[in-house]
Formats: structure tokens, C-alpha cells, sequence
């Protein structure tokens, strides 16, 4: 639960890729390209201009999808990592992490996990905080 292996791929990427490597074919953007999450989840115009800039099938987005019902054949750990997918018609905006209150799930971590796990929780959130406020300044943007 951290941030390091993803902000050291992206380093890696933005000091080593090559000059000729990094363009896209999509005037002003550059490779590594980040998408920020909520803005997927909130701008469809996100992943519009990805797909354009990737070189990908606009096409084979898709916004809605009928809802599944049967796990059959799914181990636990596979049923729980699609559960909200499945369960889904679409894109669900609440998984959103848009105006959460740091210290607000601070405290309820406490309740939740206890003192001691919270304490750890909130070491592991400020040890990242950097790397994501960085790596947010240079999301992808429409």
C-alpha cells in the first residue's frame, strides 16, 4: 500500500525513455502518460483523448454493460476483485475518491482497524502523499 513501485516506474520512464520514443502523434503529449483514476471514473473525455493518444479503438469503450450474475468457476480472490464490476451496469461515479477527507478516514480507520493498524495506515498515506501529488500534476488533463 504505497505508491513507490508506481512512482519509480514512471521516474524510470520520464528520465530513460529515449527522445524519439516519447512522442505520441498527438501534439504537446509525451510518453509516460498518467491516468488518474477518479478522472477515469468522472471524465470520459479521459479516456477519449487516451485512446487517441495510445492508438487505440475508441470504439471499444463501453460506458454501460449488462450486469452478471453468475461467479461460477471464480476462486474467492477472483469473485471479490470483480464483485463491484459484475454487480455493475456501468461506471459506478461513488468509487470516485474525489473530496475524501483524509482525517476524517484517519479516524475512522481507528474505529475500524484499531489504534495501532490506523497509526500504521496513516504512516503508509503520508509517505506517499509527495509521490501522488506529483504524479497528479502530471495526469493526463482535457
Amino acid at each position: 500500500m504505497s505508491l513507490h513501485w508506481q512512482y519509480t516506474l514512471y521516474q524510470w520512464y520520464k528520465n530513460n525513455l529515449p527522445e524519439d520514443k516519447r512522442k505520441t502523434g498527438v501534439e504537446g503529449m509525451e510518453w509516460p502518460i498518467i491516468l488518474d483514476a477518479d478522472d477515469v471514473i468522472e471524465d470520459r473525455e479521459v479516456l477519449l483523448k487516451y485512446c487517441e493518444i495510445a492508438s487505440l479503438d475508441k470504439g471499444m469503450l463501453r460506458w454501460e454493460w449488462e450486469k452478471q450474475e453468475g461467479r461460477e468457476g471464480q476462486g474467492r480472490m477472483e469473485s471479490r476483485m470483480k464483485s463491484t464490476l459484475l454487480a455493475s451496469t456501468g461506471i459506478v461515479k461513488a468509487k470516485s475518491g474525489r473530496g475524501i477527507n483524509l482525517e476524517v478516514e484517519k479516524e475512522k480507520w481507528k474505529v475500524e482497524f484499531g489504534d495501532d493498524v490506523a497509526a500504521k495506515l496513516w504512516e503508509r498515506v503520508e509517505g506517499s502523499l509527495g509521490m501522488y501529488v506529483e504524479m497528479r500534476g502530471q495526469r493526463l488533463k482535457v
